[in-house]
């Protein structure tokens, strides 16, 4: 499924976007929060995965930074991925875990669209801009 990049104008269209890959998500045991935490987050307690999104952003938006979170899982429930990321997270921060943090993050951006494409689920011009501010952030970081 070819995946679109025009955009409708109605908040209701990014709605129901949304609310298709939330209940994708539900179906794969992955619960999603809409709230008033300023970062979007993905939290693992055990082996049960809740993501946190922040309700100041429009749909679109959050549309687009849970397909990102989703990515996350993606890499999570994959042994292999998870094996080459398990250092990310460590609190020494060389250059090379840095370097190892991006790339966890473009991959993660990567798995939210393969998603989208596979689900039909629409995206905007506004995906590539969110995922090209998002990224900047992370690479301003190292």
């Amino acid at each position: 499924m070819k995946t679109v990049y025009s955009q409708p104008n109605s908040q209701e269209f990014w709605q129901e976007q949304l609310d298709k890959v939330v209940a994708q998500c539900e179906a794969r045991d992955i619960e999603v929060n809409v709230g008033s935490r300023k970062e979007n987050m993905l939290l693992i307690y055990e082996d049960r995965y809740v993501i946190w999104l922040n309700s100041r952003v429009k749909p679109e938006t959050r549309l687009y930074l849970l397909l990102h979170e989703l990515g996350h899982v993606f890499i999570l429930r994959d042994k292999k991925l998870i094996t080459k990321f398990s250092r990310v997270n460590s609190k020494a921060k060389s250059l090379s875990l840095k370097i190892l943090e991006i790339e966890e993050e473009v991959l993660a951006w990567h798995m939210g669209e393969q998603f989208a494409r596979k689900n039909d689920i629409y995206l905007g011009p506004g995906f590539l801009l969110c995922k090209a501010k998002c990224l900047k952030t992370y690479i301003s970081s190292v």
